[in-house]
């Protein structure tokens, strides 16, 4: 699958399933999740029908609490689409099928910890999801509830969901850089995030984590000359200036063919002077994803030792080999993918 299909829904359904799924899920595995954030995919539309699942509490008794997760492990789920899913009418059911009244205390009950939330500069069209008006009120409502959910937003930096190898400029920040010699990308990007922290605070939903793009492959901003060095340096800044506000931050990469490259992103972002608490991968599966995401973990560990590896988005598919579409084949792609992912020191090791 196509890095751009995965994250790109095409219509009202998929993109509210893809949050009660991932709730489900975490329901169905019976154990705190340390990937962040898990977002489950919908039913494939290849799928020939769909297994009901045992209404039953021990359905998934298989699964044993996987160790080394702590205090300071993150426990994700995107919640992007909820605000859209809310203007929808969509219910959510836990993996049982039967309706959950509180989205936010259900995810709590089956050990999240953190919920995430993707942010666009200037969204419209079919990317008005990803506005900060609908991030500001998803925090609202995590805030309201009581649960004690921690936070954090993605700032994509770019009017729409950025990849790999489409880091787009916002349209006005391009146009401005075109028409104006004195202002930068570079410029702009900081002036956002000053603008956006100041608007979250007046809103009083600053979050506890601020992601610094997504999926950044050396090109942060579209910056690609000098291996993207300015756009390194841009992450450093934009770094300090949230680190001044009190929020933890993480950077987003693309995973590389090669897990020793991550050596590479950690030397850059050192000589940049990025303060980062956590470096996340995202992830889109094969058959290699849990050596991969092992190797990559033991690379982290060994470099930067201070921070902690999170596998920032993945998506499995709902499809088992008899094309039968069912909760089970999910679960056992995120255990098994938790199981390489976590150990005592991922889990327990001090963010400071």
């Amino acid at each position: 699958m196509k890095m751009k299909n995965l994250e790109k829904f095409s219509g009202a359904i998929k993109r509210c399933v893809a949050i009660a799924m991932a709730s489900m899920l975490f329901a169905t595995t019976g154990f705190s999740l340390d990937t962040h954030p898990v977002k489950a995919q919908e039913v494939s539309s290849s799928a020939d029908k769909i297994e009901i699942p045992e209404i039953s509490k021990d359905a998934f008794k298989k699964y044993k609490k996987i160790s080394g997760i702590g205090a300071n492990t993150i426990l994700g789920a995107d919640f992007t689409y909820y605000q859209q899913c809310l203007e929808w009418g969509k219910s959510y059911k836990n993996y049982m099928s039967q309706s959950v009244d509180n989205i936010f205390d259900y995810v709590k009950s089956q050990g999240i910890n953190t919920i995430s939330l993707k942010v666009a500069v200037n969204p419209t069209g079919e990317n008005a999801y990803l506005s900060l008006e609908n991030a500001i009120k998803t925090l609202k409502a995590v805030k309201a509830s009581n649960t004690n959910l921690k936070t954090n937003l993605v700032l994509l930096y770019s009017d729409e969901i950025t990849y790999a190898g489409t880091q787009n400029l916002p349209a006005d920040w391009e146009k401005a850089e075109k028409e104006e010699q004195s202002v930068t990308r570079v410029e702009s990007a900081k002036t956002y995030t000053r603008e956006t922290i100041a608007k979250l605070k007046q809103a009083k939903v600053l979050p506890d984590i601020v992601t610094i793009g997504n999926e950044v492959n050396w090109n942060f901003l579209g910056i690609t000359d000098g291996e993207g060095w300015e756009g390194w340096k841009a992450m450093g800044d934009i770094s300090a200036l949230l680190k001044k506000e009190g929020v933890k931050n993480a950077v987003s990469i693309a995973a590389q063919p090669d897990a020793a490259s991550v050596k590479y992103i950690v030397q850059k972002l050192g000589y940049a002077s990025v303060d980062y608490d956590y470096i996340g991968v995202n992830v889109y599966p094969d058959n290699n994803t849990n050596s991969y995401i092992k190797s990559l973990k033991n690379e982290v560990e060994s470099c930067a030792p201070d921070k902690q590896l999170i596998v920032s988005n993945v998506e499995y598919e709902r499809v088992n080999e008899a094309n039968t579409a069912n909760v089970y084949t999910q679960a056992d792609s995120i255990y098994n993918l938790l199981e390489a992912t976590i150990d005592e020191k991922n889990g327990v090791h001090p963010v400071k």
